[in-house]
């Protein structure tokens, strides 16, 4: 399984907050992946790849667009809820399972 994540480079988010955003979406698509029955035994970590990239506010919410059209694709859009370093509601990140 590879999943892709983007995250907006141009919010002011530490390294923590940053690697806990993703980690939830991570964590979403893992459970979506397995709810689908596209694993039948035990998981193998070592056999998946999730790549993390950066984007400017305009190419992300132009990824979203594209990643919320597209029928039939997994995705988790993190949308936080603004208890420590945004406002509520920030989108953070969106990541997809690209590759089975």
């Amino acid at each position: 399984m590879v999943i892709k994540i983007y995250f907006r480079k141009n919010l002011k988010i530490s390294s923590p907050k940053l690697a806990a955003a993703c980690t939830h979406i991570g964590n979403q698509l893992g459970q979506k992946y397995l709810s689908l029955g596209h694993v039948k035994g035990p998981s193998v970590p070592k056999d998946d790849v999730v790549i993390i990239l950066r984007a400017s506010d305009k190419k992300f919410n132009e990824i979203k667009e594209d990643v919320m059209n597209q029928e039939g694709l997994s995705y988790h859009l993190h949308i936080d809820n603004g208890f420590t370093e945004v406002e509520p509601g920030t989108e953070i990140a969106i990541g997809w399972i690209e590759d089975e």
